[in-house]
């Protein structure tokens, strides 16, 4: 299945991990096994951030990473700290908001999209980052749009610390000047 990487957690010496959020089955979390060792070959195709094929078999407890091919590399934002920070929180942001196993094909369409912007983009700024913001809030069921209380940055902000529960970096804050 088509798959976006959120992020990677070590939990053993070698094991990891890996919370994807595909178009077919949601956010999953999948246990990959031995991703950490020396000669792993899919240790670099689940870069968060990366679009993957991933073969997802279903064990015990837990969901198993049989394989992974890589399916699309957003390799540009790598070189540029200020995305680089916007695409680990906004990989956060988006895992916080989406539930466990409840597929959202608009989702999967926003964070590939937001995603190939990060890619072509050489500064993202704030404003964008509302954008995505609000559009994930929305695709969650929160509606900021109607709320005539969020009229800037702060108060979406405030909005989202609100609903999630959790704590969420302030994507205000990452703006690095030169």
């Amino acid at each position: 299945m088509l798959c976006i990487v959120l992020s990677r957690r070590d939990i053993r010496e070698f094991d990891q991990l890996i919370t994807f959020y595909s178009r077919d089955q949601g956010k999953i979390e999948v246990l990959a096994r031995g991703i950490k060792k020396i000669l792993s070959k899919n240790s670099a195709s689940l870069a968060p951030g990366n679009v993957v094929e991933a073969e997802i078999i279903a064990g015990k407890e837990n969901y198993i990473l049989g394989g992974v091919e890589l399916w699309q590399s957003f390799n540009e934002h790598r070189h540029n700290l200020q995305s680089r920070l916007f695409l680990q929180w906004s990989l956060s942001f988006a895992s916080v908001f989406c539930a466990k196993e409840l597929p959202d094909a608009m989702m999967f369409k926003l964070l590939y999209r937001w995603l190939k912007f990060l890619n072509r983009s050489a500064s993202p700024t704030i404003l964008a980052a509302d954008h995505f913001a609000r559009r994930v809030l929305e695709l969650s069921g929160f509606d900021p749009n109607h709320d005539k209380k969020i009229t800037n940055h702060k108060s979406l902000y405030t909005f989202a610390i609100y609903h999630a529960e959790k704590h969420l970096g302030d994507w205000g804050n990452m703006l690095i000047i030169y």
